[in-house]
Formats: structure tokens, sequence, C-alpha cells
């Protein structure tokens, strides 16, 4: 082989080469062990068992026990119109990737039909027609991807599909989770406004008492005045309770797509179950589950592609087109052999000169990939802060919760004490009116840090990333595992 033949098959196959390593490829989930850390283990939660190491189930609000509660969930996520609206756009960024796949790795091939009435004048004497003229042919064309530029703008399409799929993850765990605290919140603050309002009885029965007792005399008015301060001081909270309870049930009927004041059916505080098991996922098992995760890696992917396309653009492209057409003034003449015409080309295109805009397309496209990169390795520390912080919280509302029920169960003693005095005469009713009130108050603080402990396990779950197929069996992931095993 002549000298001049061996250098441009070397330069060749050296540009051939260079052309499947033009994008970084960085793999994502290398990235964060740079990070280090994670979370540490809590202290044991009393009433609790948090099972180290297990992954949460899919439908982990099972776990509270509530079929109501189950049923507002199932609605939520058939008519909730946000998520609607995200796996709407999935779908169109799966139909996206498929018009990115047809144009970049198949040829175009175009078919055409036509006809045309004219009169062609070639000079004195020369005059032709007027005649019809038909023409049918075919075209195909190809763009010879040597240096990756169509291969990377397809790999920046998938990963826009996973950035979209993880999102509408995202936003059904986001929504699960909402429907869930809400419907806490709501059976809180109706058990609150109840609470309250049997209060308000009790207080409006001392002051009846204790105005009896002013009028004979046995009582300063002081003391009336301060029963009345009180009662008027019930009376001022509950329109801020009925609002809340109000709020509430609005804000279920949100998320679940209905009206404000559709009656949905909703359980009562008691009727949630604290899980008595709490599943806590190791740190490296976090990045598999949490969708958000793998929305920002889809994203680093994407960016690494558009590097690759940055690049590719700075090199050569080859086009290669085919056609056959055949001409004729009549139908049929399109049909024989002397009416065809063929031809066949390549062309190639060599960036010369664009004012640096190519250069600085480069830089920008790498310049994001870094950023993306460092918002991934954010997002990890990010997860990694929130389920710590959910965990100190499940140990500490805990004990708060432990001290309330202690000094709840303590107001039950004085309100029984009180209420024998009371049977043997030898202290009066207003006494045993004021325990009544204490164990109200009590039970209501106690009832409160039962809603937020559930808040919290809720809070774990949505942490954690929940449980959730991360390989459908789809078309589109069977080509996402090819790429990521690039």
């Amino acid at each position: 082989m002549p000298s001049y033949r061996r250098r441009h098959t070397i330069a060749l196959a050296t540009l051939l080469l260079a052309g499947c390593t033009l994008a970084p490829h960085t793999a994502p989930d290398g990235a964060v062990q740079r990070l280090g850390g994670g979370y540490a283990q809590p202290q044991r939660v009393p009433d609790q068992t948090l099972d180290w190491g297990q992954d949460p189930a899919r439908a982990w609000w099972h776990g509270l026990s509530s079929p109501q509660l189950d049923a507002a969930v199932a609605v939520a996520l058939k008519q909730n119109p946000g998520l609607q609206a995200q796996l709407a756009t999935l779908q169109q960024q799966q139909s996206l990737y498929q018009v990115s796949r047809g144009e970049t790795l198949l040829p175009s091939v175009d078919g055409k039909l036509g006809a045309t009435r004219e009169k062609l004048y070639l000079g004195p004497g020369f005059v032709f027609g007027p005649l019809n003229l038909y023409n049918a042919g075919v075209s195909a064309s190809y763009n010879l991807d040597l240096f990756g530029a169509e291969r990377e703008t397809l790999h920046a399409a998938l990963a826009r599909v996973d950035e979209q799929r993880y999102q509408a993850e995202v936003s059904r765990q986001t929504l699960i989770s909402n429907v869930v605290t809400a419907v806490i919140h709501a059976a809180y603050t109706e058990e609150a406004l109840q609470n309250q309002q049997k209060l308000r009885a009790l207080q409006a029965q001392e002051l009846d008492l204790l105005q009896a007792q002013w009028r004979a005399g046995a009582v300063p008015q002081s003391e009336v005045l301060n029963a009345q301060l009180t009662l008027q001081a019930s009376d001022a909270a509950l329109p801020g309770l009925r609002k809340a309870v109000a709020a509430a049930r609005h804000q279920v009927n949100l998320l679940l797509g209905r009206d404000p004041d559709h009656a949905t059916a909703l359980p009562r505080l008691d009727e949630l179950t604290l899980p008595s098991h709490v599943p806590v996922s190791l740190p490296s098992r976090l990045l598999a589950q949490r969708p958000d995760i793998e929305v920002a890696a889809a994203v680093w992917d994407e960016s690494a592609a558009e590097v690759g396309v940055a690049r590719a653009d700075l090199l050569p492209q080859i086009q290669l087109t085919a056609s056959l057409d055949a001409y004729g003034i009549t139908p049929a003449q399109l049909f024989k052999s002397n009416s065809l015409v063929w031809g066949l080309g390549a062309g190639l295109t060599q960036p010369l000169f664009h004012g640096g805009a190519l250069r600085a397309q480069e830089k920008a496209a790498e310049a994001a990939f870094d950023a993306a990169g460092a918002s991934y390795r954010q997002v990890v520390a990010q997860a990694f802060s929130q389920v710590a912080d959910v965990l100190v919280a499940l140990a500490e509302d805990q004990h708060a919760q432990s001290v309330q029920a202690d000094i709840e169960k303590m107001q039950q003693q004085q309100l029984a004490l009180a209420q024998a005095r009371y049977s043997s005469g030898s202290d009066g009713l207003r006494a045993q009116l004021q325990a009544e009130e204490q164990v109200l108050v009590a039970h209501l603080q106690w009832q409160s840090g039962q809603a937020a402990r559930l808040s919290d396990v809720v809070a774990l779950y949505q942490a954690l990333g929940g449980r959730w197929e991360t390989a459908p069996a789809t078309k589109i992931h069977l080509q996402t595992s090819q790429r990521n095993a690039r």
C-alpha cells in the first residue's frame, strides 16, 4: 500500500475512534462516593422498631391501617391534575425520543408524484406545448455519523425521557405523601375542634356555677370575671379551629382532584395506626430509591451527551444521498426504462469559521456538564440530610409524646381524686370541672404529638424515596439500559 494511503487510513481510523469518545460519559453512580458520610443509626424508639437496612414497601401508606386513607390515595393517583400532567409530559418525551430516533439512526426516504402543465419556448420556431409533464421519484438521504453527533443527540433525547420518567415518579411520591399528611392534619384539626368545644362546655358550666356562688356571696366577683375571660378565650379560638378544619378538608379534596366541599370520607385520628415497624434504608440504597436523585443523574447524563454533540459539531459532517426519478408526458411513460433518471451523491461539510461560536458552544456544554454533576452531588447530600433529620424527629417526637402521656395519666388521676372528693362532699363541683378541663388540655397535647409522629413516619417514607419500579418493562427502558452499558 502506498505510504500516503496508509497515512490516510490511519488518520481515518483515528477519527473514527475519536468519534466514540467525544462525550465525557461520566457515570453518575460513582460520583457520590466522593461525598462520604450518610446518616447515622439513631437511638432506639421505644414503641417502634426501626428495621435498619430494610426498604419500604411500595404501598407504604397501608401500614397506617385506614381503608379511608387508602381510598383517598387511590383517588388522588387517578384524578390529581398535576400527576396527570406529568404523565402526559412523559408520553410527549417518549414520542419526541422516537422522533429523534427516526431522524438520526435511520435514513430518510421520501416519495414524490407530480403533474404540471407546461409550454416551452426555446427560440424562434422552437415552441413546445402546451403539454402535460408527469414525474415520480424516490429520494433518500443519510447522515454518516462518523463522529457521534447523531448518537449523542439521541443519547440526550433518551436522557430527557429518563428525566421526565423519574420526575413523574417524584410527583407521584410527593402526591401520596401530601395526601397522607393532609389526611392526618384534617383528622387532628377535627379532634382539636371537638376537644375545644368540649372544653368550652366545661368552662361554661364552671362559669354558671361561679355566678350562682357569687350571687350567694360565696366567691368574689373577680373569680367570675376570670372565668368569663377564660370562656371568651375559648370562644375566640373556635373560629380559627373551624377555619382550619375547613381548610384541611379543602386541601385533601384539592389533592384528590375534587371540588373543595366534596363530602370525602376521612378517618379519625384514633383510626390511624402508628406503624410498629418502620424500615430505614441504608445510604447506598437511597441512591437507587429516590427518584429526585435519578432526575439529577438523568440531567447529568443529558449534559454529557450535549458535550459530545458540541464537540462533534467541530468535525466534518458527511451526508449520503440517492434519488430515482421518472418523467413522461403521459402517466404510462413513467414506467418505461428510458424515462428514469437516477443520482448518487456524497457531501462533506467541515466548519471553517463561525466567529468562535462552535468553541464557545463546546465550553458552554462542558460548563453545563460540570454544573449538572455538582447539582447531582447536592441532591444526594440533601437526601442524606433529610433522612437524618427525620430519624432524629422520630426519636424526639416519641419522647415528647411519652412525656405528654405521663402528664395526661397524672391529670386522669387528679380527676379521679376530684370526683371522689365531690362524691364524698369534701369538695365542690368546681374542682371536678377544672380537673376535667385539665384532662382535655393534656389529651389535646397528646393528640398533637400523635399527629406529629404520624407525620414523621410519612416524612421518613418520602425521604427514603419509597419503593417503586425503577425498571419498567418498556422498550424505552431497554434502550436506556443499553445506553448505560456503553
